[in-house]
């Protein structure tokens, strides 16, 4: 499993990451996984990257069109892209807006993304966790939310 993302203070402060931190780490990731002889892995993506972009809503378009939020979906759209071509088993799991609550241990997968969908990152740890046991991933992108 990974949850590696972009660090930065807010929204707008520099980056204290490079652009290309998570799909440069998981091209790492999945070189080790393969030396090693592994075959599935699971990693964090956001609601909103790639294909599901569509459902995003206007508070996150705006903030994808503006700030670091926009450097870290186009990261996690490399790093989707990396996943995709490894010849890995892999699901990278698109969350909804993260809160740092108390989970409600009921994550669902979702469709669309409006603005008042979040998941606690405890419901995102436990939902990983599960598709990482089972014998065969639900989804390659589920985006997920709360119950």
């Amino acid at each position: 499993m990974s949850c590696l993302g972009i660090r930065y203070k807010h929204p707008w402060a520099q980056r204290e990451s490079p652009d290309d931190f998570i799909s440069r780490s998981t091209a790492h990731i999945v070189a080790g996984m393969k030396a090693a002889g592994l075959r599935r892995v699971n990693a964090i993506s956001a609601a909103g990257v790639a294909d599901s972009r569509p459902a995003l809503n206007v508070v996150i378009r705006f903030l994808v069109a503006t700030s670091n939020v926009g450097v870290g979906y186009a990261d996690l759209a490399r790093m989707e892209d990396v996943l995709r071509t490894s010849g890995l088993d892999w699901q990278a799991v698109r969350a909804t807006r993260l809160t740092g609550g108390a989970g409600t241990g009921k994550p669902r997968i979702t469709r669309d993304f409006p603005v008042t969908t979040n998941i606690a990152r405890a419901d995102v740890a436990a939902f990983m966790l599960a598709e990482i046991e089972r014998p065969q991933f639900t989804e390659r992108t589920p985006m997920i939310a709360a119950a």
